[in-house]
C-alpha cells in the first residue's frame, strides 16, 4: 500500500514537492526552532504551534492543493489491491483441523464438559 502511495506522489510532483514544504515546516517549527514562538509580543506554547500547524497543514492540503485528492486516490488504489489480494487469495492450507469438536477462537466461553479438566 505505501507503494502505490509512493507512485500516486511521484505521478504528481507539484503534490509531492507541497508535501515536502509542509513536511519541512513541521521540521523547522518543532526541531531547529527550540526557542518560543513569539509574534506581536504574543508567546505561544508548543500546544498552540501543533494546533497552528496542524490547521495550516489541513488548509494547504485540501483547499488551496490537489494533495488530498491524490493521498485520496492513493490510499483507495492500494485498498482495491489488498482487497483484490484477498478476493483471490486460496488458503487451503492455512488452517490445520486437528481438534475438529473445537469451535473456534471462542471456545474457552462455553462451559466445560462433563469429565474435561478445569484449570
Amino acid at each position: 500500500m505505501l507503494a502505490v502511495m509512493v507512485l500516486c506522489l511521484l505521478t504528481h510532483p507539484a503534490s509531492m514537492f507541497m508535501l515536502l514544504g509542509l513536511g519541512a515546516s513541521w521540521v523547522y517549527m518543532f526541531v531547529v526552532k527550540t526557542d518560543p514562538l513569539v509574534i506581536n509580543g504574543r508567546t505561544f506554547s508548543d500546544r498552540e504551534k501543533l494546533m497552528g500547524m496542524s490547521a495550516i497543514s489541513l488548509i494547504v492540503m485540501f483547499f488551496l492543493s490537489s494533495i488530498g485528492s491524490v493521498i485520496f486516490m492513493g490510499l483507495g488504489l492500494g485498498c482495491a489491491g489488498v482487497a483484490a489480494h484477498g478476493a483471490m487469495r486460496v488458503p487451503d492450507d492455512l488452517f490445520l483441523d486437528e481438534n475438529a469438536d473445537d469451535n473456534g477462537f471462542f471456545s474457552f466461553l462455553k462451559p466445560p464438559q462433563p469429565g474435561q479438566a478445569t484449570i
